[in-house]
């Protein structure tokens, strides 16, 4: 029976929301605030994969590209929706789109955390020289210093938190191993299986129980009759607890057993 498109790709929803956090403060923004306007728009689209509506979540999307043309969600869903409908070409392109998105998004976290750091030390730097020069009268250095201790600790906890916010956000949202096996599944269907592989081998690297990805790779080894490949990729699947399909493992140990 054939998979339909919600129970196939909406559990990628929640895990597609990646964690796109702000830094705020004095220091600069970061470029998911644009994102985090976009939310209902997204929820809502994702509903309408719920209800099976796949047109209105198309719309919805589309609406996403509006407000921020190159929305990486909303580009990776728009390439599940026309590979549905098997417009390969275009949904190669919204793949395409959505992982410079996010390799943009990369760019932007490690630029932006580094000049909230920057910030940081700068305001620590005027917390201790504001401390030095509000101690240099002697007769109220006891009053002074208990004060201003309590401020700049108070000062220094704040500072702390929006230290390890952009601790946590220098390196960005990862690529998800999840956009890279449809980028090659575009390409796989389009013939360009070399470029396939890649992406799949990508899939693997960031999840190495991805069992569909391996399931592609040992596909792809087989089609080129490098049955060596196929047997070692599959034991390197089931190494990581992948499982391969029945039917293609049986080719491939059938076809081995030929030579």
């Amino acid at each position: 029976m054939k998979t339909s498109f919600t129970s196939r790709y909406l559990g990628l929803a929640l895990s597609l929301m990646l964690p796109i956090q702000a830094l705020h403060s004095e220091g600069p923004g970061i470029a998911s605030d644009q994102y985090l306007q976009t939310t209902k728009q997204v929820q809502a689209a994702i509903r309408h994969l719920e209800e099976g509506r796949l047109k209105d979540a198309k719309t919805a999307f589309e609406a996403c590209l509006k407000q921020i043309p190159d929305h990486y969600q909303a580009h990776f869903y728009l390439a599940q929706l026309a590979y549905e409908n098997k417009d390969f070409s275009v949904a190669l392109e919204h793949i395409r789109t959505s992982i410079r998105s996010l390799e943009g998004l990369n760019f932007t976290y490690r630029k932006q955390s580094e000049d909230v750091r920057k910030h940081i030390e700068k305001k620590r730097q005027d917390l201790h020289f504001i401390l030095l020069s509000s101690l240099g009268n002697t007769a109220e250095r006891g009053c002074r210093l208990q004060t201003l201790t309590a401020e700049v600790n108070g000062i220094n906890r704040e500072l702390d938190v929006l230290e390890s916010h952009a601790s946590a956000a220098r390196e960005g949202p990862e690529i998800p191993p999840v956009f890279h096996f449809v980028h090659g599944n575009c390409l796989l269907r389009l013939k360009q299986n070399a470029e396939a592989r890649e992406q799949y081998e990508l899939a693997v690297k960031g999840d190495s129980t991805f069992s569909g990805a391996w399931n592609n790779l040992v596909f792809l080894w087989f089609s080129d009759k490098n049955l060596p490949r196929a047997l070692e990729t599959i034991r390197q699947a089931e190494s990581h607890g992948a499982v391969i399909g029945a039917p293609l493992k049986q080719a491939v140990l059938d076809s081995s057993a030929r030579q």
